[in-house]
């Protein structure tokens, strides 16, 4: 969403000088937390905008996927990687799909958006009149907030139908924390790439397609062979799919020291991202 109406004074917002330093990302929303809340308000309301629904699409649109999805493969085909047998019924299994689903559309919301994030706001880059490294941010968090929708709905829909809710789901934040930070790093990476490589907006779309079905979305990691399972664990969305699912479903703890390994590697690729594009940014204007 172009954010040219934002009004921002030039010798308010403080320039990164800190490009090498580990904690550059989050120096940067520390020194700017006005600024970005308001471009996240603006990202979410641009969102629904003009639309006859309003925020009730954020609702809406991950319940319709979860029917569609749940008579696909619940019914339809009902794989027996998932295990819908006697033992599993059609609940369970759609509280296990839509916990895949809603992570899955936060990672395609934001990896699609990202290469357009800086080519959409030509204006403000070639100005600098505000700190360039919060609009991918702005943009992830904005995906963040429409994921939480989805996950109060899960919430809602799990203890309708279980009538309690364990102890572990305040465990939940933590195992998602370390999946929004490693997408703001891909987001800031992309957002960088894209305004040199226009046709990567192109390939995103795919990649998402492609991290679908080669997460743990529609089936339980435990029926793949262990070859796969290493080919699996690759994929961003797996460590958080199956440690939500552990936390709310399972009642379960997460696995600590996969979720520890995740949340090293959540860190580096934000520090990448962010190292990238502030790197590039100051090209940005001349590309443009």
């Amino acid at each position: 969403m172009p954010v040219s109406s934002v009004t921002v004074n030039a010798a308010a917002v403080k320039a990164p000088s800190f490009i090498g330093s580990a904690l550059g990302p989050y120096i940067v929303v520390w020194r700017n937390p006005l600024l970005l809340i308001r471009m996240v308000g603006r990202e979410v309301a641009s969102k629904y905008t003009g639309s006859f629904a309003g925020l009730f699409w954020a609702v809406l649109t991950p319940l319709l996927m979860l029917a569609v999805f749940t008579f696909l493969f619940g019914t339809m085909f009902s794989p027996k990687a998932a295990r819908i047998d006697a033992t599993t019924d059609l609940t369970t299994f759609a509280k296990f799909l839509f916990a895949g689903l809603v992570l899955h559309g936060f990672l395609a919301e934001v990896i699609t958006r990202a290469p357009n994030v800086v080519l959409g706001n030509p204006n403000l880059i070639k100005k600098f009149v505000l700190a360039t490294e919060l609009l991918p941010l702005a943009s992830v968090i904005s995906a963040a907030t429409t994921a939480s929708i989805g996950l109060l709905v899960m919430l809602v829909v799990h203890v309708a139908t279980s009538g309690t809710l364990p102890l572990t789901a305040l465990l939940a934040p933590l195992v998602l924390l370390p999946f929004v930070i490693m997408m703001a790093g891909v987001a800031w990476f992309l957002s960088a790439v894209g305004v040199f490589l226009r046709d990567i907006g192109h390939v995103t779309g795919l990649m998402a397609t492609v991290l679908l079905f080669l997460g743990p979305v529609f089936y339980k990691i435990e029926t793949l062979p262990e070859v796969m399972r290493d080919v699996v664990y690759l994929n961003p969305l797996t460590v958080p799919i199956l440690g939500l699912r552990r936390v709310l479903l399972d009642g379960m703890p997460p696995e600590w020291l996969g979720l520890t390994i995740y949340s090293g590697a959540a860190f580096i690729v934000a520090w990448i991202g962010f190292y990238v594009f502030v790197r590039c940014k100051r090209t940005f204007a001349d590309v443009i």
